[in-house]
């Protein structure tokens, strides 16, 4: 693979997102697509396509697909907890805390 193809992998990761794995899949369907669909205009479609990255990147860097948090972190491998929504953060079971219920 050649510079410029390279150049061009990392141009659909960044219009199409990097946090997701349909960000950089779209990116890539999009931004190949667009220069056919500017045909009718071989001599500025290049300027045009560059201006429409450039414009990209201005009004939205983390791309056109993000990924949307949902409040709650995954859990797995000890993950963090969800957040805490009242001020009071969610406290370890009295059992696991090593207090028994009935010395309160």
């Amino acid at each position: 693979m050649g510079f410029f193809v390279s150049v061009g992998f990392l141009i659909f990761v960044v219009f199409g997102g990097s946090y997701t794995f349909w960000g950089p899949l779209f990116g890539g369907m999009a931004l190949t697509i667009l220069p056919e669909l500017l045909r009718f205009s071989a001599k500025d479609r290049f300027i045009i396509y560059g201006a429409l990255l450039t414009v990209m990147v201005i009004i939205r860097p983390q791309g056109l697909i993000t990924r949307v948090p949902t409040g709650a972190a995954p859990r797995w491998f000890g993950g963090r907890q969800p957040p805490c929504d009242n001020g009071a953060c969610h406290e370890a079971p009295d059992s696991a805390a090593g207090r028994d219920k009935s010395s309160r």
